[in-house]
């Protein structure tokens, strides 16, 4: 019997045994840190779920790596003859979740890290970034030295914080110190998230699809050849929802609901909430509209086509015409 452990904005998380979770996407989405939005996007949880699997398994085959990353260092051609190491485990499981191993989670107990323990959850949230697209939060954060539109030869990589109400960015001495990492350790986690950014770049490409930016999250596993010494395991999920995705000059990822909520009145409300009362924002505006039900429909395709992607299957000439008309 698997039992509730945590509820999110997005997914449910469930104990299924001591080893084992299982990550039940739902069809609810969360937008600018309010939490869950007023409305639901049918057959999203499914999607996501099956964006997550395939990608998953593509990143875990050595293959993936040897057509998209054509970088040739340690790490790179480790990866080109391992695949990447990633929680998920091939389980029958029910359409809207996936079965992952499970890693000790600290949340905010950081002492816990000056232990060096591995398995373990890594408390960081890594951004990573191959341009500069509207509205982005480069833009707001670090305005002399990115223009939007601006494409990067190489990612640049950043962390937030995992923990805190609202995410704060962190320096990377800042965040090698919260994960207590060692220098070593910090250059092989700023080089693999490279890798990552990197052969998902040249991967969306070839389906026809521009990558602007991303997030992960990591966890410690023991190095197999000596247990003093830790790699690195991917976590949680990758799809639409951490993932921006553009075709034809139009978001095709959860940020096409945030640019349809970017012209509404209560988004200038909540910025300005945010401004003044920081993590208390929510109690100072309104919630947030309901979509549109066509909106509602045609966002609901679009989470569908985005996975039929992974299989060279959707048209995007057709799915950017449709949803052009709300932004």
């Amino acid at each position: 019997m698997k039992k509730l452990i945590y509820r999110g904005s997005v997914k449910d998380i469930y104990q299924v045994d001591n080893d084992l979770l299982s990550f039940r996407f739902s069809n609810r989405y969360s937008l600018f840190d309010w939490g869950t939005m007023p409305d639901e996007i049918p057959e999203k949880g499914k999607a996501l779920v099956s964006f997550c699997r395939k990608l998953y398994h593509k990143l875990e085959n050595p293959v993936f790596w040897q057509e998209y990353l054509p970088e040739d260092h340690d790490i790179a051609l480790r990866l080109k003859q391992e695949g990447l190491r990633t929680h998920l485990k091939n389980i029958d499981c029910e359409h809207d979740e996936i079965i992952v191993e499970k890693v000790p989670d600290f949340g905010r107990n950081l002492d816990e890290y000056q232990k060096k323990p591995a398995p373990a959850f890594i408390p960081l949230e890594v951004i990573f970034r191959l341009g500069v697209p509207k509205g982005s939060s480069l833009l707001s954060r670090r305005p002399n030295e990115f223009t939007e539109g601006q494409l990067f030869s190489i990612p640049l990589i950043e962390c937030s914080t995992k923990w805190e109400r609202l995410d704060r960015m962190l320096s990377w001495s800042e965040a090698a110190k919260i994960a207590a990492m060692s220098l070593n350790e910090e250059e092989a986690f700023f080089t693999i998230n490279q890798c990552l950014a990197m052969a998902l770049n040249n991967f969306f490409k070839s389906v026809g699809l521009s990558l602007w930016d991303g997030k992960s999250e990591w966890a410690y596993i023991p190095n197999q050849l000596n247990h003093k010494q830790r790699d690195f395991m991917l976590v949680d999920s990758i799809g639409p929802d951490e993932l921006r995705l553009s075709a034809f000059e139009l978001p095709l990822s959860k940020e096409f609901l945030r640019s349809w909520y970017r012209k509404t009145k209560w988004y200038n409300e909540m910025t300005q909430a945010k401004a003044i009362f920081g993590n208390d924002f929510k109690k100072h505006c309104s919630p947030p509209p309901s979509l549109p039900k066509d909106l509602v429909i045609a966002v609901s395709e679009m989470y569908q086509q985005l996975t039929n992607l992974l299989d060279g299957k959707a048209d995007l000439k057709s799915l950017s015409r449709d949803l052009r008309k709300f932004i």
